[in-house]
Order: C-alpha cells, then sequence, then structure tokens
C-alpha cells in the first residue's frame, strides 16, 4: 500500500531515497534553494529528467524535471509532472521506496487546493499503473498553516483518490490508499481543475494576509465552485501589467483587498471596473476607504470567519442573478 504524507518541514531535511522538483525555465522557490545546496544551475529542457547525487541535503538523490515556463505550469501540468515523478522512480536503475516532493502553485498564484489535488492526482494515477516498490510518497510544505490546510484537504478527499476509508487518516496525517481509483475524474483532475472558472484576487502577496486569501477567499470561492488565483509579482517575469489584463479578462470577477491601500492592487481594480468585471471590494473592520472608492460596495469583515461568511453570500448571491455566469476561463 502506497503511504502518502504531509510534512511539515524544510524540504533540505527530508531523508527519502528521491526528492522530486521542476525546472520552469529557472529556479523558483524550494527549487532553487535545492539547486544552491547541491550546486546545480544547468537549465533543464521540457520533458528532461536531470538526476543529481545528494551533498548538503537529507535526500539520497534529487531529480529535477524541465517543465516549461511558469507561468505555464498550471493544474494539468502540474498533474503531469506528479505522473512523471512516478516514472522515473519506477525506472530508477535503485530500488525507489520513499519519493519526496513539494507542492506547486501557491507560491505563484494558482489556487493551493486544486495545485494539491492535481498532484496528488498525478500521483496516484500514475501509481496504479505500476507494480514498483514504492511504499511512501512525502509532500514537503514549510508553511505550518498551510501544511494543516493540506492535511485537512487530504482526510476530506481521501475517498475521491481511493484512500481506504476503513483505516482512515491516523494522527500523523498519513493516508494509505488500497484500491487506486480509475475514475475519469481522477485521470484528468487537471484537466478539470483549467476549466473552473476563476474569480482573480488582488491583494498583496504577503505572509501577512494568508488567513485572509486561503481561507477568506479560496474557501469562500470554492464553496460556490470558482477559483481564487492572483498575480505573484515576485517571481512574474515579463510584461506584468499585461499578464494581469490577461488573467482578470479571462476572470469571472475580481475579490480585492483594501487594507493596506495598496497601489497594485488600485490598478486591478480600475482595470476590472473597466472591463465590468464583478468586483468584490473587501476591507478588515477599522480600515478606512480611500476616496475613490468609498462608493463602492464593501464587504466589512471582523475575523476570518465573518470574511469567509460574507463574501460566500456574496459570491452565491451575484451567481444566482447571473453576474458571474461569463465565458468559461481559459
Amino acid at each position: 500500500m502506497l503511504d502518502f504524507e504531509v510534512a511539515n518541514a524544510d524540504v533540505t531535511e527530508i531523508s527519502a531515497d528521491l526528492l522530486v522538483l521542476k525546472y520552469a525555465d529557472g529556479f523558483h522557490g524550494a527549487d532553487s534553494v535545492v539547486a544552491r545546496a547541491v550546486s546545480f544551475s544547468k537549465h533543464v529542457a521540457v520533458g528532461e529528467a536531470v538526476f543529481l547525487s545528494s551533498r548538503n541535503i537529507a535526500a539520497a538523490e534529487v531529480l529535477f524535471l524541465g517543465v516549461g515556463p511558469l507561468t505555464d505550469f498550471r493544474y494539468e501540468r502540474i498533474q503531469e509532472f506528479g505522473a512523471a515523478a512516478i516514472s522515473q522512480a519506477v525506472a530508477h536503475k535503485d530500488s525507489i521506496t520513499h519519493l519526496a516532493m513539494t507542492i506547486h502553485g501557491p507560491g505563484y498564484g494558482l489556487d493551493a487546493a486544486q495545485s494539491f489535488l492535481a498532484l496528488i492526482a498525478g500521483l496516484v494515477s500514475e501509481s496504479k499503473r505500476h507494480r514498483a516498490k514504492l511504499e511512501k510518497i512525502t509532500i514537503v510544505e514549510k508553511s505550518t498553516r498551510r501544511c494543516e490546510l493540506l492535511r485537512k484537504l487530504l482526510q476530506e478527499q481521501k475517498s475521491n483518490f481511493g484512500f481506504n476509508e476503513s483505516e482512515g487518516l491516523p494522527t500523523a496525517h498519513r493516508s494509505k490508499s488500497a484500491q487506486l481509483p480509475s475514475d475519469d475524474n481522477v485521470l484528468h483532475f487537471g484537466v478539470l481543475a483549467d476549466r473552473k472558472p476563476r474569480l482573480f484576487v488582488a491583494m498583496p502577496f504577503s505572509d501577512t494576509y494568508f488567513d485572509e486569501y486561503e481561507i477568506g477567499f479560496c474557501e469562500a470561492a470554492r464553496s460556490c465552485n470558482f477559483l481564487c488565483e492572483r498575480l505573484d509579482l515576485e517571481h512574474f517575469t515579463g510584461d506584468m501589467v499585461g499578464e494581469i489584463k490577461k488573467r482578470i479578462i479571462e476572470s469571472r470577477g475580481v475579490i480585492a483587498l483594501m487594507n493596506d491601500h495598496n497601489p497594485n492592487v488600485f490598478l486591478e481594480i480600475g482595470f476590472a471596473l473597466a472591463h465590468n468585471k464583478p468586483t468584490f471590494l473587501v476591507a478588515k473592520e477599522g480600515v478606512k476607504l480611500p476616496f475613490d472608492v468609498s462608493g463602492q460596495r464593501c464587504i466589512i469583515y471582523r475575523n476570518i470567519a465573518d470574511l469567509r461568511k460574507r463574501l460566500t453570500q456574496a459570491i452565491a448571491t451575484l451567481t444566482a442573478k447571473g453576474f458571474l455566469q461569463g465565458s468559461p476561463a481559459s
């Protein structure tokens, strides 16, 4: 049986047989940390697999898989990445029993839940095709808060991925798969996620507002069958304004956090309103709105639970009235 674990740890400290990372036309986040540790700086072409002997990290070996530009590494590609990791582990000359990976997507603006589940779908669907000695897969996440949310999500979704219902998830937050599913919803999870309608989030990309985004915005949107996405200005390279415009146009609406009076947020609000995108202004109780948005309706929240409840109601109301029923995002 294959054992899945979500570990709250530093990726350099996981003692796995093989640590699998992406190369997205450059190194990003954990990929960059490990690349520096093992002194690797070469380009990895799309579809190429580069194995490296470990140094300065706990994993015995490191694998970089070329995935192309980061902006193209969305849910379908993340699922393909998970499947490729299994294929490479199975074909390895040595017996790989413990595979470690990080999650992808949240660090550059994708919906954390859909990114995580797309990765799990790739791992599960490819694992069922092979009779391998692989026993354990560890998904590493350094953020304690996100790790808690992913563990909860794995618990909630275990039946959808064929995890053994009779055993459940023990306190160590592992899920053992008894019979891996062949359902199309798993095999094509990433494709289906890419087709879901999106709400673009305008907000500072800061850990300060982790709960506002992951719990308040994303969970409210998810309960109404939308995905939340944003643009990480730190990781994005290229025409930033052009990409913001593209994402807003492809979205069904915009959620804007007003707490910091961030200039980028105002830019995104202005573009959304100019293109008649339904826009949810959000501010914490006590925040004074600037004069140029004070005439717009704003969701004022006391705490994260209150934010989630109020935003869920607002999204559901506009959906019922047909204001969020534009063309599906592409």
